[in-house]
């Protein structure tokens, strides 16, 4: 076997452990390789029980998101309608639904389960090297997510 034999199988092998529902495959064409390679670096970081939660998102799902902790009256502000107003849960997103990367499929969440927050600085320079936006980084952190 040669070597890009087995660098394309481990490659195989991390796309199924850590992303088995293919969420990275609902992006755009052109961010899956370098979500590939993100999933691929953490992997070899020793974050390999990490998983993709989600992908590209509808707009009625990105809506649904954006309607937890908001009333009617927050959603009217911004055009959207007040059936996905959720006043009693918990706020999950900030932005716009017209402006979410998920929506557009530049962005994958993450979910990093046990792994201690201290370690995060190796995600940062990952990210850093792929070119790739992390939320961990944010004012309003939000480390699971990372986009294009």
């Amino acid at each position: 076997m040669s070597n890009r034999e087995s660098a394309t199988g481990a490659a195989a092998r991390v796309m199924q452990v850590m992303d088995p529902k293919g969420y990275v495959d609902t992006c755009v064409e052109w961010v899956r390789v370098p979500f590939g390679g993100l999933l691929f670096s953490l992997a070899r970081a020793g974050f390999g029980k990490a998983v993709v939660t989600d992908g590209r998102r509808t707009f009625d799902e990105q809506c649904e998101l954006y309607g937890q902790g908001r009333s009617k009256d927050e959603l009217a502000v911004i055009g959207i309608g007040g059936g996905y107003a959720q006043p009693k849960r918990r706020r999950v997103t900030w932005i716009d639904p017209r402006y979410s990367r998920h929506v557009k499929g530049l962005a994958i969440d993450v979910d990093f389960g046990d792994y201690a927050a201290e370690h995060f600085e190796i995600v940062e320079d990952i990210c850093r090297q792929l070119h790739i936006t992390w939320g961990g980084v944010w004012s309003v952190r939000d480390y699971g997510h990372f986009e294009m």
